[in-house]
């Protein structure tokens, strides 16, 4: 998934944006959005095992 986000799409998203504005920063904001992305994605997923783990825990004992 990696390989086709970052290797193909990015890079035609990549210059058609450079092309366009002639803007470094514009173009690599695509980028800087979708590692936002994850990041959040990342801490959401983590908190919500981390309660259901602490859920299963309390049920258990």
């Amino acid at each position: 998934m990696a390989n086709l986000i970052g290797g193909g799409l990015m890079v035609n998203t990549y210059g058609a944006i450079h092309d366009a504005t002639g803007s470094y920063a514009l173009a690599l904001l695509p980028l800087a959005m979708l590692c936002t992305l994850a990041g959040v994605m990342v801490l959401v997923l983590g908190r919500k095992r981390q309660r259901e783990q602490g859920e299963l825990a309390v049920s258990v004992k």
